[in-house]
This record gives C-alpha cells, sequence and structure tokens, in this order.
C-alpha cells in the first residue's frame, strides 16, 4: 500500500535472522499501525502488511518493536485517547510536541478519522502489548500510570528468555508556571516474556537539572 504517507518506521531482527517491521499513517484498512515480517532471506513470510489492532480511540503514533527468537513480538507506542463524549472521565491537555517538528501533520493523519468535535484528553501516554502473528498475546496496557505528565518516544528491547524493557520520554509538568512541561526525563519497566510487569516504573537519567529525551535502548 503506497496512498498517503507511512511514517517512523521500527525494525527489529531476531537470531533465525527474521525481520520485523512496523510504521505507522495510511494503510489498506485506514490510519493505523501497520507491520509486515520477512525470512532472513528477504522474503515475506506474512503475505502482505497488517494492520496492528489497537482500540479505535486511541490516536497511535510513533511504534517500536522488538522480534523474540520465537517469532512473537512485542510493541510499544505513543497512544493519544480521543473521544467525542464530553462525560467521559479525563483531563483535556494540550500536547507538549513541537508542532514545528512536523508532529501536528503526523497527527493529522489519524485525527482525521474522528469526529471533528472530537476531545484529545490525557495527553500522549505509552502502551505495551504482546503479539503472535497479529494476534495480541496480552491485553494492551499503559506503562506508566502513576506519572504526570506526556509519555513521548517509546522504545523496547527483548532478553534471550523472551522478557523485555520499555523506555521512553517522560515529560515533567511545571506546577508554578504556564509551561506545560518543565523537563523531560528517560524512565523504564521491565516485563515478563507474557507483559506481566517485573518492576515499577524507574528512572534512568539521573543528573538533577538536565532534560533527556528520545531514548535508544538494545539488547547485549
Amino acid at each position: 500500500f503506497t496512498d498517503g504517507n507511512q511514517l517512523r518506521p521500527s525494525v527489529s531482527t531476531n537470531e533465525k535472522g527474521n525481520h520485523l517491521i512496523a510504521w505507522y499513517g495510511l494503510g489498506a484498512e485506514g490510519n493505523g499501525i501497520y507491520a509486515r515480517k520477512f525470512r532472513f532471506d528477504g522474503n515475506s513470510n506474512a503475505g502482505s502488511e497488517f494492520r496492528i489492532p489497537i482500540s479505535d480511540n486511541l490516536l497511535s503514533i510513533n511504534p517500536s518493536v522488538v522480534l523474540r527468537n520465537d517469532d512473537t513480538f512485542v510493541l510499544v507506542w505513543q497512544g493519544l485517547r480521543i473521544s467525542s463524549d464530553e462525560n467521559l472521565e479525563g483531563t483535556i491537555v494540550e500536547s507538549t510536541l513541537n508542532i514545528q517538528d512536523s508532529v501536528q501533520s503526523e497527527m493529522d493523519i489519524g485525527i482525521e478519522s474522528f469526529e471533528a468535535d472530537a476531545v484529545i484528553r490525557d495527553g500522549f501516554r505509552v502502551f505495551v502489548q504482546v503479539y503472535d502473528g497479529d494476534e495480541g498475546l496480552s491485553y494492551a496496557s499503559q506503562v506508566s500510570s502513576q506519572d504526570l505528565g506526556e509519555q513521548l518516544y517509546p522504545v523496547v528491547s527483548a532478553f534471550p528468555d523472551g522478557s523485555f524493557v520499555v523506555a521512553w520520554q517522560q515529560q515533567v509538568p511545571c506546577l508554578d508556571i504556564e509551561d506545560i512541561a518543565c523537563k523531560s526525563l528517560v524512565k523504564a519497566r521491565i516485563y515478563d516474556r507474557n507483559g506481566t510487569p517485573k518492576t515499577n516504573p524507574f528512572q534512568i537519567s539521573t543528573i538533577p537539572g538536565e532534560n533527556f529525551s528520545r531514548p535508544s535502548i538494545v539488547s547485549l
């Protein structure tokens, strides 16, 4: 599918040499996150691309994927809850993302499929789900519900036993000035192979007063 925009690809290779590529944008089934598997020899072993099943009221961008040695995979993404029901619980906030960094045009790819009076709630959050093929082996869950501020640019990497770690950029809101975000930290959380958390979210960046953003992670 080559119409529209396909953005922010993420690629992962397992010990067999098989590959998985994920991205978000417009596809045959509308806007969303899509993926495609390839064998070690470069041939597609899963047919054409497939759309990752994610809640329809969640605008999902910036995927990161890891393909495990048994060919199951873990997907993390940055999601924005959207609803046309003003009675739903949630705090309406502005996004802290830099509109000049082409993010607004990327958001428009997904936002156009919602009602004109859609309400954006809670800001961006990071979500994680374990998949076998295009079927979810676990429920999509929010990586951290304890932190105030948006969660951006998630990345994921797996350990040899199939457990995995998710890292992301955590915005820390200012409470005493009008700015939406004062600084950004890098946080992480470790999960078992089934997607059950093994740790609480913990902070990676520790230098006081500094900003840290867009983490990258790899398993050695």
